[in-house]
């Protein structure tokens, strides 16, 4: 067997399985005679969360994880294009299909008894985006084996992640291109590159207003309840001051009749001495 099907294999266990299991099989190599297959299996690290996530995407919702990868030739032919309608339409079903995958990978982690917080639906969200654009980072996904999560930068992507064993590229990221030359094609990629990282912001832009709608929302409902308790709260004041008053009035009445009652023992007591 080799490194890459025994990788494939413990990328797809929960993370606090993954050491004992990567440690129990580098022994079981080494024992085989195979040593430097056994150092290379102790040198995978432990999956991150959201990579953990991403990996069983792949093995859960594989159908869904290839249609979203596909999207990425589509987004290139359209920003090659300078087509916006077709930009505008790839990134609204990149960021529905995102969702739907990261939605779907939180539910069968709370299944498994893992708690998906914000941070970490936010680098799965920025894993399956870095599919789409690059076809690097792509299939890096599709190998199922991702230690960390994948950032795009750029055209040529970047890989925030210890790459996966069959990946002979270092772990340095990538710089963004730099076209400052006066050669027609220069001028080209730099175009898309424009017009790509336009797509990506107006993503980034939607993504945000999507935030704030949901922020507005819930500090809306939030001001409501409080408007109400409010509410309910100055109701209630108002009957007990009401009721506060009617009792010191009846109190005073008692002090009064019982004072005039003492008064009328004392003298009923002085007309019985005399």
């Amino acid at each position: 067997m080799i490194i890459e099907d025994i990788a494939r294999e413990l990328y797809g266990l929960p993370p606090e399985e993954f050491t004992a299991a990567r440690n129990a099989r580098a022994k079981e190599v080494a024992g085989s005679g195979d040593r430097a297959l056994a150092m290379e299996l102790r040198r995978l690290p432990k999956p991150t969360m959201a990579a953990w996530l991403a990996n069983m995407l792949v093995r859960t919702h594989p159908i869904k994880v290839e249609e979203l990868i596909a999207l990425g030739p589509e987004l290139r032919e359209a920003v090659r294009k300078g087509a916006r309608g077709d930009m505008r339409r790839v990134v609204d079903r990149r960021r529905a299909m995102i969702k739907e995958l990261v939605d779907a990978t939180s539910q069968f982690a709370s299944a498994e008894s893992h708690a998906v917080g914000p941070q970490v639906r936010r680098r799965l969200e920025e894993t399956l985006e870095a599919a789409v654009a690059d076809e690097r980072s792509a299939a890096f996904l599709w190998a199922g084996r991702l230690s960390g999560q994948l950032v795009y930068i750029g055209l040529g992507g970047a890989i925030e992640t210890t790459p996966p064993p069959s990946d002979p590229s270092p772990r340095a990221r990538p710089q963004r291109n730099s076209f400052r030359g006066t050669d027609p094609d220069e001028k080209r990629r730099a175009s898309e590159q424009a017009a790509h990282e336009a797509a990506e912001s107006l993503m980034s832009a939607q993504r945000a207003a999507e935030s704030a709608k949901v922020l507005v929302r819930d500090a809306r409902k939030r001001h409501q309840e409080a408007s109400a308790r409010h509410r309910d709260a100055t109701q209630e004041l108002h009957v007990a001051e009401r009721d506060m008053g009617r009792a010191d009035k009846e109190l005073a009445g008692a002090l009064r009749r019982g004072a005039e009652a003492e008064q009328r023992v004392k003298e009923a007591r002085r007309k019985h001495e005399t």
